[in-house]
């Protein structure tokens, strides 16, 4: 269990030699979720042909089988064993159904690797034989792109993700986190059903289980980049952006929205599904790489804010969502956890003041001179050395408050900080 402080009340790929604006460049989703799937369906035949897996117990998000002797396709190969990876509590109905369906699909069919290079590695799962698109997506850990080593604290050796303040392997505990917001806001978001997995599979080797994150795979019409802003409504941006200002997605762009079509046929709109979540809710230290490229200059950013989504806002609670996620996912760093409640201060500061998304996503956002601080950036600065003036010498802080969700004054100075750069720049 973590004990936070209250909330004040209102009063192994290696791109250590690309420069931060190639890496945003480079950066993009590793999954472009087409309507063309003829080159998928044949190669799920391929494999089909290949393989033929035993049974596998559906209700857990542990896929737990025992590997091949050399590849020997009978049934006895496979151990029926499987366990809940996801801490303090039980798996959705949803998140159950989609462990079933991947184990069903299995049985018949491998893992096929969708991308290479600087995404990391992404698997497809399918589920049975009648289907020709997949039903899920599987992100391992050990796969998760990352630009260069070091050594941390605990002198352990960690590599260092592909935006600030992220480490490579923690992606897929970052997806899942989403995933555990959205859910936590009855869904308000969107976001595909995401859990967290071990699988074990001949495709990797006799002795090799891993542990990623696994997704719900959407049938889309496209990703948003295939459209103009004019197909996405006012109410469907601000979804989506309100969810990266929450999360402080790093990564953000047109090609993770996906376009999918909508009940209505008298309407001419498509609906936003996010994906690709794993850049975000980086270290609050390191909140330099706010990345918002797909909504930023959409003119519906610019539209203020329905009741619902202020009734949204006013609804979040910072405290309560980490206690959830710290304890479905007692990895995640505590920085993380910080990160999420300085966006939260932010988000229900602004809307007291009637700011737009637009402003908001500025305040959060490094301007064309990647080299500058946001202005969240210089909060957060401030906030610190003030934290730093009011403690004794023993208790200053050097490089950063890592304990700040702890620390009740670093809050109420944050909030206070907040509402002076509005008044200053926006009254």
């Amino acid at each position: 269990m973590i004990s936070i402080v209250q909330s004040p009340k209102s009063h192994n790929h290696t791109l250590s030699h690309f420069n931060d604006e190639q890496v945003n460049k480079i950066v993009r989703s590793p999954i472009f979720q087409r309507k063309n799937f003829e080159s998928l369906q044949k190669q799920q035949s391929e494999v089909q042909k290949n393989n033929d897996f035993s049974e596998l117990v559906g209700n857990s998000t542990k896929v737990d089988l025992l590997p091949l002797k050399k590849l020997d396709v009978s049934k006895d190969c496979y151990a029926k064993k499987a366990s809940n990876l996801l801490s303090g509590g039980n798996l959705d109905i949803r998140q159950k159904e989609l462990i079933r369906q991947v184990n069903l699909g299995l049985q018949k069919t491998s893992p096929k690797k969708c991308s290479q290079g600087v995404g990391g590695g992404v698997y497809f799962l399918y589920g049975n034989s009648s289907q020709s698109h997949p039903i899920a997506v599987f992100k391992p850990m050990d796969e998760e792109a990352a630009q260069d080593e070091y050594v941390g604290a605990d002198s352990q050796p960690l590599k260092r993700g592909m935006k600030a303040g992220t480490l490579a392997g923690e992606g897929a505990l970052k997806e899942v986190a989403i995933y555990q917001i959205d859910q936590l806001h009855q869904g308000r978001f969107k976001v595909p059903v995401t859990t967290l997995v071990e699988i074990c599979h001949p495709l990797w080797g006799s002795e090799t289980k891993k542990i990623g994150s696994l997704q719900e795979y959407i049938f889309s019409e496209d990703t948003a980049e295939e459209f103009g802003y004019s197909k996405f409504s006012t109410n469907d941006i601000h979804r989506i952006g309100l969810l990266d200002l929450i999360i402080f997605n790093l990564d953000r762009h047109s090609g993770n929205l996906l376009a999918v079509a909508t009940d209505d046929s008298d309407s001419d709109h498509l609906d936003l599904v996010p994906i690709d979540h794993s850049l975000s809710l980086p270290s609050s230290d390191q909140l330099s790489e706010a990345w918002f490229d797909a909504w930023l200059s959409y003119p519906q950013s610019r539209e203020p804010f329905s009741q619902k989504d202020l009734e949204l806002i006013e609804s979040l609670d910072a405290d309560s969502i980490i206690q959830q996620l710290h304890s479905k996912l007692p990895k995640l760093k505590l920085t993380s956890l910080e990160t999420l409640k300085i966006t939260i201060s932010l988000l229900k500061e602004s809307v007291k003041s009637k700011l737009t998304l637009y402003q908001i996503g500025q305040i959060m956002s490094r301007s064309s001179s990647l080299g500058q601080p946001s202005p969240l950036e210089k909060i957060v600065l401030q906030t610190n050395q003030k934290l730093s003036n009011n403690k004794t010498p023993n208790q200053c802080i050097k490089k950063h408050n890592y304990l700040k969700l702890f620390n009740p004054m670093f809050w109420s100075l944050l909030q206070n900080e907040i509402q002076i750069y509005i008044q200053n720049n926006f009254k």
